[in-house]
Formats: C-alpha cells, sequence, structure tokens
C-alpha cells in the first residue's frame, strides 16, 4: 500500500526531492528523509520514534513501520538525530542549519516558477491571480501523487501503459468564465515552458510523488524494485605492477594476500560491478621486468612457459 497523503508539503518536497529512486540504497535514503520530515513537520520537538510516526500518519503519509523505527534508531544512535534524557531525540542544529539552506534552495525555486505562471495569466487583480495560482500548485500536487500511484502500479504488474494526460481543460473549467481562457493559456504555457526554473519545480514535485507513494512499499516490493530497475553502481580498480604480477602468479610479494581479497571481493560482488584496469605504463613496466627476468633465465635454459605470448 502506498502513501494516502493528498497534499504535498513544502518541506516534504523539499526532502522527497532529493531521493534518487533510481540508485540502490534508494530506500534507506527515503525513510531518512521522511524521519527528518516529520520533525520538520512537527517543529522539532523532541520525539520518540513512535511519535515522529504518528506525525507522518496524521499528514496521509503510509509508511513500513518496522523500516522507520529501525532507520530512527540509528539516526538516534549515529547522528543526526540527537538524544534527550526522556528518551526522545532531535534534529541537531547542524542538521537544521543544512535543512534551511536546502528549504531556502526549494522556496526560491517557487518564487521563480510562480513568477513565470503569472506573468502569462491575464488577471488584473492581484489577490484573484494570487489565488489562481495557489490553485494551480494544488492541483499539480494532486497530479504528482496520482502519477506516483500509476506508477506503482505499472511496476507492480511488470508492463507498461501509458499515465493519464494533465486534464488542463479540467482544472480552467473550475474557474469564473471571463478569467477560464487566461487561466488556461497560462497553465499551457507552464506546462510547456522552456524554464530552468519552471522544470526544476515540476521535477520536483514528481520526485516527491513518487518518494510518498514508495513510502508503504513492503520490505519485498523494495527487494523487487532494487532488483529489477535500480542502476548498478560500479567501481574501476586500477592494478599496480606487483598485484597484475601477483594475480598472474610470477613471483611471491607482501601483496600477495592482499590481492587474494581483492579478487575475493570482486567475485563476492553481486550489486557492485568491479572491473580491473592496467594502464600501458603498469603493463610496459610489468613486460620490461618480465623481459628481463626471461634473459636469464635462458641463459641457465630455465624457461617452463611461453613468455612471448605475454610480452
Amino acid at each position: 500500500m502506498t502513501g494516502e497523503t493528498r497534499k504535498l508539503d513544502r518541506a516534504l518536497v523539499s526532502m522527497l526531492q532529493n531521493v534518487e529512486l533510481h540508485k540502490r540504497g534508494w530506500d534507506e535514503k527515503l525513510y531518512r528523509y521522511l524521519v527528518i520530515a516529520s520533525y520538520l513537520l512537527n517543529g522539532n520537538k523532541p520525539m520518540t520514534s513512535e511519535q515522529a510516526y504518528k506525525v507522518l500518519l496524521d499528514r496521509g503519509i503510509r509508511v513500513q513501520k518496522a523500516i522507520f523505527f529501525k532507520v530512527f534508531e540509528h539516526m538516534r544512535k549515529h547522528g543526526p538525530l540527537v538524544k534527550d534524557a526522556q528518551a526522545k531525540a532531535h534534529l541537531s542544529q547542524k542538521e537544521l542549519l543544512r535543512i534551511k539552506g536546502e528549504m531556502e534552495q526549494y522556496k526560491e525555486t517557487i518564487r521563480k516558477a510562480k513568477k513565470f505562471f503569472l506573468s502569462k495569466l491575464d488577471v488584473c487583480d492581484e489577490s484573484a491571480a494570487e489565488e489562481v495560482w495557489r490553485k494551480f500548485d494544488e492541483f499539480l500536487q494532486q497530479v504528482a501523487l496520482s502519477r506516483g500511484v500509476k506508477f506503482f502500479e505499472i511496476v507492480r504488474r511488470g508492463s507498461l501503459e501509458s499515465a493519464p494526460e494533465i486534464d488542463i481543460d479540467a482544472f480552467s473549467s473550475t474557474f469564473a468564465p471571463n478569467i477560464r481562457e487566461s487561466v488556461l493559456s497560462a497553465a499551457t504555457q507552464f506546462l510547456e515552458a522552456d524554464d530552468a526554473s519552471v522544470h526544476r519545480y515540476l521535477l520536483s514535485l514528481l520526485d516527491a510523488g513518487l518518494a510518498i507513494n514508495a513510502c508503504g512499499l513492503s520490505e519485498e516490493d523494495i527487494k523487487t524494485l532494487t532488483e529489477k530497475y535500480a542502476v548498478k553502481a560500479s567501481i574501476k580498480l586500477f592494478l599496480d605492477t606487483n598485484i597484475v604480477f601477483c594475480l598472474l602468479g610470477l613471483h611471491k610479494h607482501p601483496w600477495e594476500e592482499a590481492t587474494k581479497d581483492i579478487l575475493d571481493f570482486v567475485r563476492q560482488q553481486k550489486g557492485l560491478e568491479v572491473k580491473l584496469y592496467v594502464i600501458n605504463d603498469t603493463l610496459e613496466e610489468a613486460k620490461l621486468v618480465v623481459r628481463s627476468v626471461s634473459n636469464r633465465l635462458k641463459q641457465v635454459g630455465r624457461i617452463f612457459w611461453p613468455i612471448d605470448r605475454f610480452l
């Protein structure tokens, strides 16, 4: 069951827009932001995990309780939550300052998006224009939430199905006839705008809508999504000459055990792609050493394998 909130609080959006659902570990990151959001929504009052959970529940955000409590306790032990004498916790001042900076950036995005919309709206009365923007903002929140629901329905079924179009005609029809056309025009231009602030605003709503609807996913659903759709992380390991020799079994070296550990690490990885590289300088150095040893061994007639293939 996904989250059931019908309104995207600014604090929620500013937090949840940072959750990258396409990357591994998104579920833990999502729940960390949800814990933080619970404090922002409650004025950073000291709370237990149960109280923090209830803050979200009261907002219509249904999360997996066991996962939420687990992440809450980890944050209480390791930060950024600070414990008090009553076994409660609150956000540290350092974390609050960091979040404040993020929220200020998000508010600036909203301000610019709003300014763009109002510049396209032909309504003389300022208070009426403000009301149109408020309703349009709420309308887009509903769209983001409903698309989040649709996305996870599609994922669970495993079949692709196009989401319904954004019905701005229905939205504009809720206004008085004398401004209806202007509202429709402004909304259309807003959604089709080639403007960075508008794009950031819309994407933040969509990201938050997806994240909120991911809150209620079971651990089994999360595992399935991660395995099927997450971008596989990868690292590159550049090997030193001595490591190359150890891998080829050409000599004894203090790094031999470390080399075995590297190989074991590479073999054991399932969610991480490890690529081994050797730069040209390392390869040339290795060839030089092999040639030198080969020449000395030839003098005593002790070549056991075709060195030339390596060179």
